[in-house]
């Protein structure tokens, strides 16, 4: 059953009590009540191991980002994300957990530029909606996993090793793209555009390796 205001302006009640095993929300507002769930305040952005309080998305780049809310769900409630409308107008989209019976933690999603155009974000700006629902009965085990009291970014966290592989696997892949497509470009066109364009572009492939070197301080 999905929650409605009246049940999560009791949430923000409990974030300003001692802490007990009830779902609260802390540091909330009652303005961000929406009638079927709660409007996320954008506290960070995280990329590249950095935080920031905003930050540009070019065309097809990601950034999680952080909530100013730390959320608390007790065992009979489950939390999930919902990218607000006028955020899909202008051109994001949202990957993002289903946050579990028993889980404390700030809330943290993924938002990417699908659009054509810039889209800056901005701390305290509104992006996602957390709706919160209500299980029939609690679970055996409630979430103790790797991301519980996660109160900033940790990344892949205690999956760092084993994940790591295909991590690598994935990046060796896109550098065998990255090679395939220079050559390609190279036997096509003008040795002298593509050797310029490159050296300055691609990290993948030094100086060493271009057989036009000379050619560059001409362009």
């Amino acid at each position: 059953m999905l929650l409605v205001d009246q049940e999560i302006q009791v949430f923000l009640r409990n974030g300003t009590l001692p802490e007990q095993q009830q779902t609260a929300i802390y540091n909330g507002t009652p303005k961000c009540v929406t009638n079927i769930g709660y409007d996320l305040r954008a506290k960070s952005f995280a990329r590249a191991g950095h935080e920031e309080d905003s930050c540009e998305l070019q065309p097809g780049e990601s950034v999680f980002v952080t909530s100013e809310e730390i959320v608390q769900f007790d065992h009979h409630t489950v939390g999930k994300l919902a990218l607000k409308n006028s955020r899909i107008r202008m051109g994001l989209t949202m990957d993002a957990p289903v946050y579990q019976p028993g889980h404390k933690t700030v809330i943290f999603f993924r938002l990417t530029n699908v659009s054509s155009d810039l889209v800056c974000l901005r701390k305290g700006e509104k992006y996602a909606m957390l709706m919160f629902e209500q299980l029939e009965s609690a679970p055996v085990h409630p979430y103790q996993g790797a991301f519980q009291d996660e109160f900033s970014f940790q990344g892949l966290a205690d999956y760092t090793s084993q994940y790591a592989d295909q991590i690598s696997g994935w990046q060796n892949q896109q550098l065998a793209v990255l090679r395939e497509k220079h050559l390609r470009q190279r036997r096509n066109h003008s040795d002298d555009f593509y050797c310029h364009f490159y050296h300055s572009k691609c990290k993948y492939f030094s100086g060493r390796n271009c057989r036009n070197r000379q050619g560059l301080s001409r362009l």
